[in-house]
């Protein structure tokens, strides 16, 4: 997992950084104070590499191209075009940065460029520079080098200056090219010298190489000096014109702050992998001087089987200069290359979409999302929170698989009100998320159009969406296929509610322990699930239990398993290393709160004559804690502590590694027990009723211990608590349940098995699904080290 942390830093650098940085006194602004206040951004032409003849409106035309796209049997299809795979992860290593930075006179700009990039160096664990000054005036020339010198002796930095005269500056990306020789970082940062580099941005383009092997080019976002959006990921058309995805919108557009595949990135500012750049012969001299060599590294990389991506927590300043202005020698030189990249890309551009106008965001959506297998809609009630509920780690392995299947992933969420840093990790991970009620459903494909559906596939989770969700899925998307993903299954919770509470109707304490003001369950529930089970193509549950249950109201409901979803994480402590037992749940749902209740006052005080000293029941949960548990704190049994309330723990590893026993004591609730899976995971041994392994594959006295009655219970974990041959039977055998049911393999499995049948009857989803699959099975590890 990311530590949010890392994509959140401003971290100004040490001391020494700062006073040097005193040296030059403008050091301290993200904006540099050349920028003149009434620039005029937004009119200026697009920077030389990024450029393409948007003014020739005439030549382009929305036409009935798109049908590539949609048709099945279209040349879409049947184009062979490399799209990057996925690369073994090699762990263990940080890349260190060589950062090649080119400059001509300016001195100003210049200065200001290299002290905001020393600014943020400590993001990455190492650094050099490589300068390349093309043909300089000669007091420029010298007034770097004073710059220069003055970093060089004060801090300690490697930097090291290469000048070209007017013959040798002929050509920049020769420049370029011979700088990545001689560099030897692992990445190369190639950065131009009106370019700010913003706090935070080389830790997110570096970062990016660490958590996706595949990466064989990060493009940060590109700003304009009015904060608006210069270039969110070049794109590229059939005709081999470019287009700055998201130029002048708003920085914080949703659309524009995930990571995303991308065409290619600018070499205005942009991060590579330094033997993957220089092995593949880039930049390629046929692009001399300049534009194009950069959309034609991209394209190399792509089908040497990396990826690019683009890195929107990496925010970098373009300032306007008179560099950027086409001269009608430019323009030539542009033209000319635009010819030599689609002469020698025709096959993969054959590929590419038709040139847009500006007047389709969903044409500007589809072209952006080109890239991947299928576009799929997930909507839910928040964002996953792994360290907070069991619920959320499996949505979050889903959507991994999704993404790991080469598949654009729009999360709609209709809680906006969490944690953002659990968003953040999503969008990093390369999940577009949007609030639910800002969601586009549908867009017109030009103007008069009817609009058409965003998304090859739709996965509702939960009732509670899907009530949001329904009319408008109906009316914008009807034809598309849906994937109802129950979580649980709500009816037959809240039936069992229902039933705990008629059974305690002579304990009132009890209900208003548990219940509080909570208002009354919905009777048109089961209902409404139902509906949506019959109306949705696949509907996923999490145990068998499930399939019969929803088989007793519905004749022939198309029906998957993807139950919950853990890695083996055991914990080291050896059972003489560990005391005590441990209760694990979200405090949002009502069982656990009956479950302490009921293990302290009944079961308990059945356990406390029989154990040592050392024995404590901890209390772990997410979310408030009601009043009726956070009472229970400090209860006391002969004197001695036996109830620590702990509230939320956000690592849970530590706490289970010190634990001898987990208890699971529900009376009542649905679904698979993400407690039971997580104790079984770090390797603690459970104790726990009946209810707790529904639809677990359990195994009474090999992978767990069942009892309902609190005499048996107490009996049940004195035993496991007191004899360590059990205890080493059971953490045993908690590893091979949850290997064999629970792992990310059986997930795949079922996933696979769900979009088979939602495919069923679309045949392009069919065929995207048989990319998908390539995909995924490419993440698993390579027999005997093989890499491929």
């Amino acid at each position: 997992a990311l530590a949010p942390a890392l994509l959140e830093r401003n971290a100004l650098g040490s001391e020494a950084i700062l006073e040097a940085l005193m040296w030059h006194t403008n050091a301290t602004i993200s904006v540099p104070a050349w920028v003149k206040a009434s620039g005029s951004a937004s009119q200026r032409p697009p920077p030389p590499c990024l450029y393409s003849a948007l003014t020739q409106s005439n030549v382009y035309t929305v036409s009935d191209s798109w049908q590539r796209v949609d048709a099945v049997d279209s040349e879409h299809r049947q184009c062979t075009e490399p799209r990057g795979g996925q690369r073994p992860f090699v762990e263990g290593r940080t890349p260190k940065v060589s950062v090649v930075f080119s400059f001509r006179d300016r001195v100003a700009e210049t200065i200001d460029a290299l002290t905001t990039l020393i600014r943020v160096s400590d993001e990455v664990a190492s650094i050099e520079y490589i300068l390349l000054d093309i043909a300089s005036q000669a007091q420029a020339q010298e007034d770097v080098r004073q710059f220069i010198q003055h970093f060089t002796s004060h801090l300690g930095l490697r930097m090291r200056l290469f000048q070209f005269d007017d013959a040798q500056s002929a050509s920049l990306s020769i420049a370029i090219s011979s700088a990545a020789k001689i560099a030897t970082g692992e990445l190369l940062f190639l950065i131009n010298h009106d370019c700010s580099v913003q706090p935070g941005a080389l830790g997110a383009l570096t970062s990016i190489f660490q958590t996706h092997p595949d990466a064989g080019m990060a493009v940060p976002k590109l700003l304009q000096s009015t904060g608006q959006i210069l270039d969110a990921g070049g794109l590229v058309f059939s005709d081999a014109a470019g287009w700055q995805y998201g130029r002048d919108e708003p920085t914080a557009s949703l659309q524009h702050n995930y990571v995303r595949e991308t065409d290619y990135g600018s070499s205005y500012a942009v991060m590579v992998r330094r033997a993957v750049f220089t092995g593949l012969g880039l930049f390629d001299p046929v692009y001399s001087p300049a534009w194009y060599d950069d959309t034609d590294a991209a394209f190399a990389m792509r089908r040497a089987g990396y990826r690019v991506y683009f890195v929107p927590f990496a925010e970098v300043l373009a300032m306007e200069t008179a560099d950027l202005v086409m001269t009608n020698s430019k323009q030539q030189l542009l033209q000319r290359n635009r010819a030599t990249f689609k002469q020698r890309w025709r096959s993969v551009l054959s590929c590419h979409m038709n040139h847009i106008g500006m007047h389709s965001q969903r044409d500007a959506y589809l072209a952006a999302t080109r890239l991947y297998s299928a576009r799929v809609l997930f909507v839910d009630w928040i964002v996953p929170e792994p360290d907070r509920d069991s619920g959320s780690i499996r949505t979050l392995a889903m959507l991994q698989i999704l993404l790991a299947m080469r598949f654009h992933v729009t999360f709609a969420v209709k809680d906006t009100q969490r944690d953002q840093s659990y968003v953040r990790v999503l969008r990093y991970l390369g999940v577009e998320v949007v609030p639910l009620k800002h969601l586009i459903y549908s867009q017109p494909r030009s103007e008069g159009a009817a609009p058409t559906c965003r998304y090859d596939l739709i996965i509702v989770a939960r009732r509670e969406c899907f009530d949001d969700a329904f009319d408008r899925i109906q009316q914008h998307c009807g034809s598309v296929p849906v994937i109802f993903d129950t979580v649980d299954l709500h009816f037959m919770r809240e039936n069992r509610v229902r039933e705990f509470q008629r059974s305690h109707a002579g304990e009132p304490a009890l209900l208003r322990a548990v219940f509080g003001a909570r208002p009354q369950q919905d009777p048109s529930g089961q209902d409404r699930e139902l509906r949506y089970i019959g109306f949705s193509k696949v509907t996923v549950v999490v145990s068998d239990v499930e399939v019969q249950e929803i088989r007793r109201h519905l004749p022939d409901p198309a029906l998957v398993i993807v139950s919950n979803i853990h890695s083996l994480e055991p914990t080291l402590g050896d059972y003489h290393d560990r005391q005590g037992c441990v209760f694990v749940g979200n405090w949002n749902h009502l069982p656990n709160r009956d479950a302490v209740l009921w293990f302290v006052s009944e079961i308990l005080p059945l356990v406390h004559p029989h154990v040592d000293d050392g024995f404590v029941f901890h209390v772990v949960g997410a979310n408030p804690l009601p009043d009726s548990v956070a009472r229970l704190n400090g209860t006391r049994m002969d004197g001695t502590v036996r109830v620590i309330v702990h509230g939320y723990v956000k690592d849970l590893r530590a706490l289970y590694g010190k634990i001898r026993v987990s208890v699971a004591p529900l009376r009542w609730g649905a679904g698979v027990k993400g407690k039971v899976n997580s104790a079984m995971k770090y390797g603690v041994p459970v104790v726990c009723t009946s209810i707790s392994t529904e639809g677990m594959f359990p195994a009474h006295g090999e992978n767990v211990m069942i009892a309902d009655e609190p005499q048996d219970f107490a009996h049940h974990l004195v035993n496991v608590y007191n004899s360590k041959p059990l205890w080493q039977r059971l953490r045993a055998g908690g590893f091979s349940n949850l290997e064999a049911h629970f792992s990310m393999r059986r997930a795949r499995e079922g996933m696979l098995e769900m979009l088979r049948m939602a495919a069923q009857d679309e045949t392009r989803l069919r065929q995207e699904l048989v990319h998908g699959m390539r995909a995924i099975m490419m993440t698993e590890p390579c027999p005997h080290g093989e890499e491929g």
